[in-house]
């Protein structure tokens, strides 16, 4: 599986450890696998993932990974 690198371009003000996580979640990764490669907590993925969801106004992760391809932030 082709993994996912965050772009530098940044339409929701997305830190790059955000972006990090972001990318991982559209592939779906679990917050405890997000953490286990970027070597954080378990705990510390999903406030990032909460982070990425509450700056894009996105409900759920999924939404969250659709919006960032359609704005260009992932392939």
């Amino acid at each position: 599986m082709e993994t996912m690198t965050p772009t530098t371009a940044n339409a929701y003000n997305l830190s790059l450890r955000e972006l990090a996580v972001l990318a991982l979640v559209a592939e779906g990764r679990a917050d405890k696998q997000i953490g286990r490669e970027l070597g954080i907590s378990p705990f510390t993925a999903r406030k990032h993932v909460q982070n990425v969801r509450r700056k894009m106004g996105a409900s759920c992760r999924t939404e969250a990974s659709v919006r960032a391809v359609r704005a260009g932030l992932l392939p």
